[in-house]
């Protein structure tokens, strides 16, 4: 007589997902010894839900049953919801690697953030302004990084132990208050909002005076028209002595942009290489005009970018402001080596131009691409 057959291990797998989203989370997990084909179905749930049903026993704890789940999990999760009134944030401070997608974060007024964290990364995620600065300023950050969040519009970054920080987004502003040790910075603005009334401060050196040892920087998007906004300054009071790579968005027709890259260029003396992405303006009044007679009168004063080798500058425009900046490179920058500039049009009158400049470097070389 042949064996009956197995109903429930030959069921469709969107029936067992169903069944196993109905059933509470350690019970699920249970079907896993049914047989093999319900081995690992339980580990594929898009939804864990952590409720008063998770139950703790004498050998596991809570804490031990999500400890389980999720390191035995496979595949995405949609949701994750931690409801249990055993379980203390004391029990989950331990996070030290914290990533979030597609989601949003409302925990209770109670959450003080988590101590041990050192990497945050959040992607797509709706929170308040209230609970980000609570998970920054009390955590060990080393690593941050925030993408396309929403629920703030100013991000205020207390983090001494920072290393890393990548942000790209939407802001009205920002504010770094203590990180002493961030190295590699990312920032980019798909659009600004900026502050309307006056401002008591340049944001160019609201940015930049709590950073010191910053070494590699990439300033994208907006961000350079946020930088510009307010008091323009030729320098930094405080320079970035380590800063070594700078990677910057610019308009060409804004004088505010061209002056703001100036002012970091004659900041940082370690600066070895320069990566620029020209944009045309599209919202902001563009000033034309202004930047020859300036550059004129810097190269009159002292200003050289001694330790300078290398510039890149994509979509270069050819227009009489981005061929000023030029020239006032090649004059300053006696270690230069390559000039390297990415055009679309017919760069004959381009390089006739480029020949006709006068050089600090007797080994640069000008690359039209």
């Amino acid at each position: 007589m042949e064996m009956e057959l197995d109903r429930v291990s030959n069921l469709p797998s969107d029936v067992t997902e169903k069944i196993l989203s109905h059933l509470p989370i350690r019970d699920a997990v249970r079907t896993s010894v049914l047989s093999s084909k319900w081995r690992y179905k339980s580990a594929m749930l898009p939804h864990l839900v952590f409720d008063c049903t998770c139950t703790p026993t004498a050998n596991y704890t809570v804490e031990n049953i999500v400890d389980h789940v999720l390191l035995s999990h496979i595949g995405s999760i949609h949701k994750f919801k931690l409801a249990q009134g055993d379980l203390s944030f004391r029990d989950i401070d331990r996070f030290d690697t914290f990533k979030l997608r597609n989601c949003m974060l409302a925990p209770p007024s109670t959450f003080k953030g988590f101590k041990s964290l050192r990497s945050l990364a959040i992607e797509d995620v709706s929170l308040s302004q209230d609970v980000l600065e609570s998970m920054i300023s009390s955590s060990q950050l080393e690593s941050l990084t925030l993408k396309n969040c929403n629920g703030f519009r100013h991000l205020k970054i207390d983090a001494p132990n920072l290393q890393a920080l990548f942000f790209f987004g939407v802001l009205e502003e920002i504010e770094i208050l203590n990180t002493l040790n961030l190295v590699d910075g990312y920032i980019c603005l798909q659009d600004v909002i900026l502050s309307r009334g006056p401002c008591t401060s340049s944001n160019v050196l609201k940015f930049f005076g709590n950073m010191p040892l910053i070494q590699r920087l990439s300033i994208r998007g907006d961000f350079t028209k946020y930088l510009a906004t307010s008091a323009l300054l030729e320098k930094l009071p405080k320079p970035c002595l380590h800063l070594q790579f700078l990677t910057i968005s610019i308009c060409f027709n804004d004088v505010e942009d061209i002056l703001t890259i100036l002012c970091l260029l004659g900041s940082s003396p370690a600066l070895e290489e320069v990566e620029i992405w020209a944009h045309r303006g599209r919202h902001y009044q563009t000033v034309a005009g202004k930047v020859n007679s300036w550059v004129d009168g810097k190269n009159n004063q002292s200003c050289s970018f001694t330790r300078l080798q290398h510039v890149k500058i994509h979509s270069f425009p050819a227009v009489e402001a981005a061929l000023d900046f030029v020239k006032f490179l090649v004059l300053n920058s006696p270690a230069l080596e390559t000039m390297t500039l990415y055009h679309y049009k017919d760069g004959s009158d381009l390089a006739r131009k480029l020949l006709r400049f006068r050089r600090a470097s007797a080994n640069l070389e000008i690359i039209l691409i």
